[in-house]
């Protein structure tokens, strides 16, 4: 189903289950929904990650608190322009910032 995304949904997963202590949570919904497979990773019963699965590619959501808004202004600099241009431009909502990326391959992701 993801063709030459599936590198980079292998990536990082691996990565996700090698660094953190998370919970995984698949969701299925009605096959007509544009959000039918979703992979949630949740601590605290809070969403961290959600990966949507779309044929060809996913989508990652991460959702930033308070804690992770002041981790990535801290580390901002080892992270590329892209990245830092998407996170100025989302806007902060009473439960977060939720930051959205489509994965058509592993170029996003660190080797």
């Amino acid at each position: 189903m993801l063709g030459q995304a599936s590198g980079a949904w292998e990536k990082l997963i691996g990565s996700i289950r090698f660094y953190y202590e998370i919970d995984e949570i698949w969701a299925e919904g009605n096959p007509t929904h544009k959000h039918y497979n979703l992979l949630y990773f949740k601590r605290g019963g809070k969403s961290l990650i959600t990966l949507v699965l779309r044929e060809g590619f996913f989508i990652v959501s991460v959702t930033l608190g308070a804690k992770e808004r002041e981790k990535f202004d801290e580390q901002r600099a080892d992270f590329g322009e892209v990245v830092q241009k998407m996170y100025d431009e989302t806007a902060i909502l009473h439960d977060g910032m939720w930051l959205g990326f489509e994965m058509y391959d592993d170029c996003w992701l660190k080797t």
